[in-house]
């Protein structure tokens, strides 16, 4: 566990004496891996019902394990998969307005016009709001104070880097799975955090101040996007 300026831990060590890494919450899901939990500051007493506990003395944090970290890895594999076939769609449509005979004595030139025009200019808006707001984070974290990327090699290598970043929020990619080196990182000044292995597992706790900070922190430029 990463401790504070005055040396103490910045989790209470009472909290891992009881920490499971299975729970049962209801009988249809009987030792149901565990990805969050709220516990209370002072004393560790954990809550594994987040939906239950909303005292101020109580902090929340995500329980990491290879397991968590595959089911989120999968969920946004899957998310953007499902956003490339609706792209697709789009571009098959916009084709087939300007192809099929059908259609096209159906619809009216004009609509046809309308409707490919507002939609390309939207993909358009939201592709160069990702690359804005890609450059504000891709700034930041090349910033010295951060440190999260390499700025001294060479610019193919720090184009990809901006590229993916750019890729990731346009797809919507959860913070949790692309920036896991930072998030796992011992290395913190505040945040709650802790390494360990338990019941033959690796795992980590990272702490948020709330449930609903995290929520916004794990969707960066969502607000942007929409």
């Amino acid at each position: 566990s990463t401790s504070s300026g005055d040396g103490t831990p910045s989790i209470c060590p009472q909290l891992f004496e009881s920490l499971e890494l299975t729970h049962t919450l209801s009988p249809a899901r009987p030792n149901a891996i565990v990805h969050d939990f709220e516990y209370n500051k002072k004393d560790g007493t954990i809550f594994y019902d987040i939906r239950k506990q909303e005292e101020e003395t109580n902090g929340y944090a995500r329980l990491v394990t290879t397991d968590s970290w595959y089911k989120t890895l999968l969920s946004s594999i899957l998310y953007i998969i499902f956003m490339v076939i609706d792209l697709e769609s789009n571009v098959l449509l916009v084709a087939a307005l300007f192809s099929d005979q059908s259609i096209e004595d159906a619809i009216d030139i004009t609509v046809r016009k309308l409707f490919t025009v507002v939609w390309f200019s939207l993909l358009l808006l939201a592709a160069t709001v990702a690359m804005l707001v890609a450059s504000k984070e891709h700034a930041l974290k090349a910033s010295p104070d951060c440190g999260d990327l390499i700025m001294h090699g060479n610019r193919f290598d720090r184009a990809i880097s901006f590229i993916a970043m750019s890729v990731f929020i346009f797809f919507s990619v959860e913070k949790q799975v692309k920036d896991v080196v930072v998030t796992l990182h011992p290395w913190k000044s505040i945040q709650p955090f802790a390494a360990f292995k338990t019941q033959g597992t690796r795992a980590f706790v990272v702490g948020y101040l709330n449930e609903h900070l995290f929520r916004v922190e794990n969707h960066p430029g969502q607000v942007h996007m929409l």
